[in-house]
């Protein structure tokens, strides 16, 4: 591991997963702590390795959050490369452990805390509705029409408050 980080050759790093214990991302931590303090420039990013969501022992416990001004294929590949990301470790009940540059961890523990929830709420009620439309619920359309562009309203306040 520390070899492969030194030769370097890649974009970025997986450097927490799931995991079958928290000893394994603790391990990769510290090595790629010592390689940053050693001089060496590694992009961390994550990733849950669940391999489904349906009874996924490891759903949703890691993730890479990368800021970009558009959803795209390439401004999500420039933000990594550009490192303009951030990984994140969750085990069930437990606090976040975020990866990455002082500036951006700062902002995405900001995030976590203050908007992400705001918007996971809008989505699961929308996601609920869907769900009542699909089960033939007559009124569901037009509750969910009522929604409509909530999450959108609710991103581009958090931008003119400076998040």
């Amino acid at each position: 591991y520390r070899q492969f980080l030194k030769d370097g050759g890649f974009d970025a790093l997986e450097l927490v997963n799931g995991g079958d214990t928290p000893d394994e991302n603790e391990q990769q931590v510290a090595i790629w702590q010592q390689a940053r303090a050693d001089g060496m420039h590694v992009i961390p990013t994550a990733s849950d390795d669940s391999h489904g969501t349906i009874n996924g022992q490891w759903f949703d416990i890691c993730r890479t959050y990368v800021l970009v001004k558009a959803n795209t294929k390439q401004d999500i590949l420039d933000g990594i490369r550009g490192g303009r990301c951030v990984a994140n470790l969750r085990y069930r009940n437990e606090s976040s452990h975020f990866y990455g540059e002082a500036r951006m961890v700062s902002y995405l523990m900001f995030l976590e805390r203050e908007y992400f929830p705001l918007h996971d709420d809008l989505c699961i009620e929308e996601g609920r509705l869907m769900k009542e439309h699909v089960l033939g619920a007559p009124d569901a359309p037009a509750r969910l029409e009522m929604l409509r562009g909530q999450t959108l309203a609710l991103a581009k306040r958090a931008l003119q408050c400076g998040v």
